[in-house]
């Protein structure tokens, strides 16, 4: 049958807070962007495969303070029947002090099996809110482009 959408991996419906939002005494900013690529042979041609993902998360504020940092994956069929709208696929809490910044990095390549066997556009969030994202494009073959 159909998933009812009670989670946040499906569900649709207003929220009084997304999942993963937290109260905090300062402001945070974030970027992501690729880490680390290992190097593949397809068809006899070299290409990227991405292994890590960095996050720089940025206190913005004027107290130190913990963030939990959340990244998400979308994938091309997000929303559809049977696949949900995002799924998590990394978390961290670390403690910046205020006006100062850290980077944090996921390692995703266990996931990559399951994301490589679906192509088109895929996207990493970080965060409940949508702002801070990173877009892929994912090949027959499971090359990822950046």
């Amino acid at each position: 049958g159909i998933y009812p959408g009670r989670t946040y991996r499906f569900y649709n419906g207003p929220t009084v807070y997304p999942f993963g939002h937290g109260l905090s005494y300062s402001s945070w900013d974030y970027s992501i962007q690729l880490a680390t690529t290992r190097r593949v042979n397809v068809n006899q041609e070299n290409r990227n495969l991405v292994s890590d993902l960095a996050v720089s998360v940025s206190n913005t504020g004027s107290m130190d303070g913990s963030a939990s940092i959340l990244i998400f994956h979308k994938g091309p069929n997000a929303g559809k029947v049977g696949n949900p709208i995002k799924s998590l696929i990394g978390f961290d809490k670390i403690f910046v002090k205020a006006g100062g910044a850290q980077l944090v990095t996921f390692n995703v390549e266990t996931h990559m099996e399951s994301i490589l066997s679906e192509a088109g556009i895929h996207t990493f969030i970080v965060g409940p809110s949508s702002s801070y994202t990173l877009q892929m494009h994912i090949v027959e073959g499971g090359i990822i482009v950046p």
